[in-house]
């Protein structure tokens, strides 16, 4: 027999109208279900009318007993032994003698408790009776069973939550591998295909990140193609300018190759680094020997005020795209600082991370560029005291070198007060 095949959404309908029919019978039964304490309060207030059901019974002679009628009258069994007699709807009814073992008083008549079962009886002249009620047994629970309904709902919302869960993972897993997409991970594919409607668009988000991933292969070939094949003319035409006599034209000229050789370079260095920690050519080396080499190399980092010692540690980097990352940030800052200004290299360590801050004293940047400013050949706009030679890249080749080592790079800026770039690098253990 074949069964038919439910689609995501009739089994979300399904789940739905099944979890809201079950919670609102527990929600009824909560309402109705009580305690011991709760059930002999409710007989107090019937007391009259179950007084009344007893004497009406004494009154009646064995012989004119109805015993079936009763038991409907109480929707539940009755047993009477009287005059030596016993009388019962059902056979298996426990005797009286049983149920006075576990009896206690409750005025005028004695309730028990007898294998999970309420019973009450009541003494006549001659005889006992003893009733139960199907209805009554099914509403009353000792302790703590009396918070069963609660119990069962929230199990079935748990159950209702976790059946959710299960259909909903591919979309979770989607959601996981397109952010890790949206940070250029292109590598990147969701691995588990429902049968069912999310099917055709994980398959599409996988051809899609397929296809995203082969054009910027192609692009980065291209790329490094073209830059390339750029560095022999510029060659060439600097060995010219070289034997050419020297004027401020011929000096404007060479400027500008320079200028096209360091966008080449930063080019070429980009597609190198998205290879990540395979590109680098790392030693161990002495981080305050190597700071004071950086700021060794250029007047301009006179200007740089450092605050604090440098640690004495070890750090496993390369060091030519190191002093390319601290260089680049304090060329950065000056760019943006006053010429009378100072700015800041505050260098920490713990047992595991490197901290390197570099700060400025300038206009600040925008909460709307912080978010683009690692983004390769985006400049912030309205900036004093900015490098119109910039070409964008070099925080974008910071980020890199970061990552590739390992660590990670964040900014702090606040318009009229400066902003701080903070590197993190893991430190030899």
């Amino acid at each position: 027999m074949n069964f038919p095949k439910f689609g995501l959404f009739s089994r979300f309908f399904a789940l739905f109208g099944a979890s809201t029919i079950l919670l609102g019978l527990c929600f009824v039964a909560a309402y109705f279900v009580m305690s011991e304490e709760q059930a002999l309060r409710q007989l107090d207030l019937r007391y009259k009318a179950m007084q009344a059901f007893f004497k009406s019974i004494e009154s009646t002679s064995p012989q004119h007993y109805q015993i079936h009628q009763y038991a409907e009258q109480i929707k539940g069994d009755i047993a009477i032994e009287r005059q030596g007699q016993r009388f019962s709807n059902i056979t298996d009814f426990p005797s009286i003698a049983t149920l006075l073992e576990h009896a206690s008083p409750f005025k005028a008549v004695f309730y028990a408790k007898y294998h999970s079962k309420y019973y009450l009886l009541y003494q006549l002249p001659d005889g006992w009776v003893a009733i139960t009620s199907t209805p009554f047994n099914l509403l009353v629970y000792s302790k703590w069973v009396v918070y069963w309904p609660w119990l069962l709902a929230i199990t079935i919302l748990c159950a209702s939550y976790g059946i959710l869960r299960y259909w909903l993972t591919p979309l979770m897993d989607m959601f996981s591998v397109v952010k890790q997409v949206s940070k250029g991970d292109f590598t990147q594919s969701i691995e588990r295909i429902p049968n069912n409607e999310f099917a055709e668009l994980i398959q599409g988000v996988n051809k899609m990140i397929a296809d995203l991933n082969t054009m910027f292969e192609a692009k980065n070939e291209l790329l490094l193609a073209v830059s390339h094949e750029l560095r022999t003319p510029l060659a060439h035409m600097q060995v010219s300018l070289a034997m050419s006599h020297k004027d401020k034209h011929i000096e404007k000229v060479t400027q500008d190759i320079q200028h096209m050789e360091q966008l080449i370079e930063q080019l070429v260095e980009g597609e190198r680094l998205r290879s990540g920690h395979q590109a680098l050519h790392l030693t161990n080396n002495y981080l305050p020997a190597l700071i004071d080499e950086i700021l060794a190399e250029s007047i301009s980092f006179q200007r740089i005020r450092r605050v604090g010692e440098v640690p004495d540690v070890v750090l496993r980097v390369d060091v030519g795209r190191f002093k390319f990352l601290i260089r680049n940030l304090l060329n950065n800052a000056l760019k943006h600082n006053n010429n009378d200004v100072e700015c800041w290299l505050e260098v920490t360590a713990d047992d595991n991370n490197l901290t390197l801050v570099v700060a400025d004293q300038g206009r600040g940047i925008s909460k709307a560029a912080l978010s683009h400013l690692f983004e390769p050949f985006y400049r912030v706009s309205k900036v004093a005291y900015r490098d119109a030679k910039g070409i964008g890249l070099g925080l974008c080749l910071c980020k890199s070198i970061v990552e590739a080592h390992g660590g990670s790079i964040e900014v702090e800026s606040k318009l009229g007060k400066g902003t701080r770039f903070i590197a993190f690098l893991p430190v030899c253990q």
